[in-house]
């Protein structure tokens, strides 16, 4: 009897031994990956739709000149990858393929945004020159008067706030970064 026991106990342990080694580990779910079909840029400040149309709600946004990539394209619209398992829809008109079709250069400084016209006046053949530096996204960083010979400083005023409102395209350097600059305004009466 004694031996009897001590058989079926090494059979019990053994078969747990053998359930608990060879069991099936659990099933984890690896989220789909999805392979990039395309690498495009920004054109301007986008928002990221949860779904292909603009009055679908905005889930992301990305700055102009971020790289996005691109996972499908259906009807005027790129479904593009947010993170490994999540994404999102963008119209594909504002998206470009090369990231210096929207960034401005030494030789041509462009604006998105240009100053609103002030349309007040001033002595004819007097100038007013500002200096704008630019963030390296284009936005206005700082607005300092170089020049007015309009003799009047509301003039000043009206011209500074009209520049600290626009947005210009941002600089791009030859390798592709981006870089904020210096502009220099200038308003002829």
């Amino acid at each position: 009897m004694k031996r009897f026991s001590i058989v079926l106990l090494l059979c019990v342990a053994a078969g747990f031994g053998y359930y608990y080694y060879f069991r099936k580990a659990p099933v984890v779910e690896v989220p789909q990956t999805r392979e990039t079909i395309a690498v495009k840029y920004a054109a301007d400040d986008i928002e990221i739709h949860e779904s292909p149309a603009e009055t679908a709600p905005a889930i992301s946004k990305r700055r102009i000149t971020e790289p996005i990539s691109i996972v499908s394209e259906k009807e005027g619209w790129s479904e593009v990858k947010l993170s490994i398992d999540k994404f999102g829809w963008v119209a594909s008109s504002e998206l470009v393929a090369d990231r210096h079709e929207i960034g401005s250069t030494k030789e041509k400084i462009r604006f998105r945004v240009p100053p609103a016209e002030v349309k007040q006046r001033g002595p004819r053949g007097s100038v007013i020159w500002l200096k704008v530096a630019v963030t390296a996204y284009g936005d206005v960083a700082d607005v300092r008067m170089w020049q007015n010979s309009t003799g009047k400083k509301e003039m000043t005023d009206l011209h500074t706030a009209a520049v600290k409102k626009a947005k210009f395209y941002p600089m791009m350097s030859e390798g592709g970064t981006l870089a904020p600059f210096n502009y220099d305004y200038k308003v002829e009466y």
